[in-house]
């Protein structure tokens, strides 16, 4: 590999609009494909690293029916899969339609589960943190990233929905909520959470699950308490 690696995104999603976004910023040499654009053949051949910005599914099936891809520095990013003769580097981060100012791109973490060495290696020009992750152990890590951040966007969803379609509230009436909660967790995630739960109020949290009887997310309040209690038992 160059000591300058030349880049091939392949995917058509947010990911791949983030990383070119970001690799444009950063200069470094890239291309772009995905199945409106042809001759993939002709944009490996010029590669040194190629990227799999491509949903998980997607990944064994598109390295075999595309085995040219295979003699060159093989790239995927997903937090939870383990591909043979790959490599995973997971941006720790939730990427939205908009794209992001530069400073947010450079402060975004990654985790590798190859060895460190390997990132600077493949992204010399880049300084992003980088955190080694056992194979063993990215299928937990992920699952933990996908409870905090979509899930709980989820449940912000469902707030605001509520607060427009059944109270007649903005949802803008909450930001300040919103905003509260996260700098919180922020300052320290151990004292952030309020609430029922930690006062103990069993008659609050009775009501709140009477209010939800006939509500999808009656599971999902259930689930939280049972699963809070036990956690707290272990502490």
């Amino acid at each position: 590999m160059r000591q300058i690696p030349h880049y091939l995104i392949i995917g058509s999603g947010r990911l791949s609009s983030h990383l070119s976004h970001y690799f444009t910023l950063s200069n470094l040499a890239f291309n772009i494909w995905n199945r409106l654009i042809g001759n993939l053949e002709h944009l490996v051949s010029i590669s040194d690293v190629i990227i799999l910005a491509i949903s998980d599914d997607a990944i064994p099936g598109f390295i075999e029916q595309n085995p040219i891809i295979k003699d060159k520095i093989l790239i995927h990013c997903s937090g939870s899969m383990n591909i043979d003769d790959t490599i995973a580097i997971h941006p720790l981060m939730s990427f939205g339609k908009e794209l992001y100012d530069y400073h947010i791109y450079q402060k975004i973490p990654f985790l590798i589960d190859s060895k460190l060495e390997d990132f600077k290696n493949i992204f010399p020009q880049l300084n992003n943190q980088v955190y080694l992750i056992s194979k063993t152990q990215k299928a937990y890590y992920h699952a933990l990233c996908v409870m905090s951040g979509n899930f709980t966007t989820i449940l912000w969803s469902k707030l605001f929905n509520e607060l427009e379609s059944t109270l007649c509230i903005p949802k803008e009436a909450a930001f300040s909520y919103l905003k509260a909660t996260t700098n919180n967790l922020l300052k320290d995630h151990t004292k952030a959470l309020t609430g029922p739960l930690v006062r103990g109020d069993v008659v609050t949290i009775s009501k709140n699950l009477e209010a939800l009887r006939n509500d999808n997310f009656l599971p999902i309040y259930e689930a939280f308490i049972t699963s809070w209690r036990k956690n707290n038992e272990h502490q």
